[in-house]
């Protein structure tokens, strides 16, 4: 074998051991990335370069992100929504954010056909929160703007009140009401059953119990002239894949058999 042979060789062993993905030190497992809560499937592992985390592109495209691959060239352009954009050639520590340069601590690299980018870097250029926990051998990726939402999210029943002066909401419709809410927002299926009027028609209205609730206000009350008095409470929901809207809920009550004032329907 010749000395260019011997150094051809050389090389490429070289870089086959830069590329090789890197098993958690502590657990011996391959490292799992976590999107917004949710594990990403990628057939190709995330890798530990000189002590730092490189990730496939595509198991981040959950965070809504563009991404472009110039095989000719080896660059890679991540770009989101809002039009910021990085740059990042194979192997080299420079990078480009909207233009200006950043110094890498690990360069972009290809395993297996697939582009891997320094996972740190990502975050702090679109502005993601990245973690790499080495117990459980996972790299928690989440967007900011929503783990600031859940954050500020916090269910419960929040309403003055004494603001509900109204003729139309006698003591037995309040207390009702009352646990209607606290029922829905600790999710107490037992409890928000008993709050209706009869046994069958809590089973059309249970799914509400799957959300996260937050009232914050009494609204209208109403007699809606066919014996029941309709009210409307004004809060927040959170869905169960985290998206917080606003909502405004209608409880309506009447008697049961026995005079009693109950609840009969949400809407």
């Amino acid at each position: 074998m010749n000395k260019k042979a011997i150094l051809l060789v050389i090389s490429t062993l070289m870089l086959l051991a830069t590329v090789t993905p890197v098993r958690a030190a502590s657990t011996g497992k391959a490292i799992t990335p976590i999107v917004d809560g949710k594990v990403v499937q990628s057939d190709v592992d995330p890798i530990i370069e000189k002590g730092r985390v490189l990730v496939p592109l595509r198991a981040l495209a959950s965070l809504d992100l563009e991404f472009l691959w110039d095989g000719t060239n080896k660059i890679a352009t991540v770009k989101n929504k809002e039009g910021k954009y990085a740059m990042l050639r194979l192997r080299e520590k420079m990078a480009r954010v909207n233009g200006q340069e950043v110094k890498l601590d690990a360069p972009l690299t290809v395993v297996k056909g697939r582009v891997l980018v320094p996972l740190r870097f990502i975050g702090e250029a679109f502005g993601f929160q990245v973690n790499y926990e080495a117990e459980r051998s996972a790299v928690i990726i989440s967007n900011s703007a929503t783990e600031q939402q859940e954050e500020a999210f916090s269910s419960g029943v929040f309403i003055d009140w004494k603001s509900g002066d109204d003729p139309l909401l006698n003591e037995v419709i309040i207390e009702n009401l009352k646990t209607a809410l606290a029922s829905m927002a600790e999710k107490d299926i037992d409890t928000f059953k008993s709050v209706f009027i009869n046994s069958t028609t809590p089973s059309a209205f249970i799914y509400l119990l799957e959300n996260e609730y937050r009232f914050e206000a009494l609204g209208t009350v109403m007699d809606d002239r066919s014996g029941r008095i309709e009210i409307t409470i004004i809060g927040k929901v959170k869905t169960s894949d985290g998206i917080v809207n606003e909502t405004n809920l209608a409880f309506y009550y009447m008697k049961d058999k026995q005079g009693e004032w109950k609840l009969a329907s949400i809407d």
